[in-house]
């Protein structure tokens, strides 16, 4: 199957974004290589491609590219997550909802990312790590230039069209994601 097929863009494609796919290494908070991650790949779909599009127009102009950690999920990468989450005893992850059985990644319709200074490569602080599982990473729980950093982020994904899910200052979702079909396509070299 072809990403055009499922209605998704390749987010390599997007002028001074950086991908750091850590799902498909074990720089991840599993500390291993998440089900159907089997290629550094990143998807998303088509209107979220064009919405990050517009929103790296307007970066430039202040200096700044987009990191993506992650995108389109395979339904399979979900299961793992959910399915590690129980066997090493932490089902609060999915009470307190930093891991779901049903996620928009899965239909393309969620993105992970922050913002690198162009000139220099290094990314703004924003107080905690991506994928940080704790009150921290909240939008509103950071101080100082970490919370101007977070409140820039969502504003420029805001404007062009994202919602933001301020449990995780990351992560960003089209206003019609729940509506996107899932899908179970791995991530794996050859597959565009």
């Amino acid at each position: 199957m072809s990403i055009e097929t499922m209605q998704f863009a390749d987010l390599s494609n997007l002028p001074n974004v950086r991908l750091d796919i850590r799902y498909a290494t074990k720089s991840n908070f599993m500390q291993r290589v998440v089900v159907g991650y089997e290629a550094p790949l990143c998807w998303m779909h088509r209107d979220g491609f064009e919405k990050l599009l517009r929103l790296t127009g307007i970066l430039e102009a202040e200096g700044l590219g987009l990191v993506i950690w992650d995108a389109y999920r395979p339904k399979r990468a979900t299961a793992d997550m959910v399915a590690w989450a129980e066997q090493t005893g932490q089902e609060w992850l999915l009470e307190q909802g930093y891991l779901v059985r049903d996620s928009r990644h899965n239909r393309g319709g969620a993105v992970d990312l922050s913002l690198y200074d162009l000139e220099s490569g290094q990314l703004l602080d924003m107080g905690t790590e991506w994928d940080f599982f704790g009150a921290e990473s909240n939008t509103f729980e950071a101080r100082g230039l970490a919370l101007e950093n977070r409140l820039r982020l969502r504003n420029w994904m805001l404007a062009v069209g994202f919602l933001a899910y301020d449990v995780e200052w990351w992560h960003f979702e089209l206003p019609n994601a729940t509506e996107l079909p899932v899908w179970d396509v791995p991530y794996r070299l050859g597959v565009d």
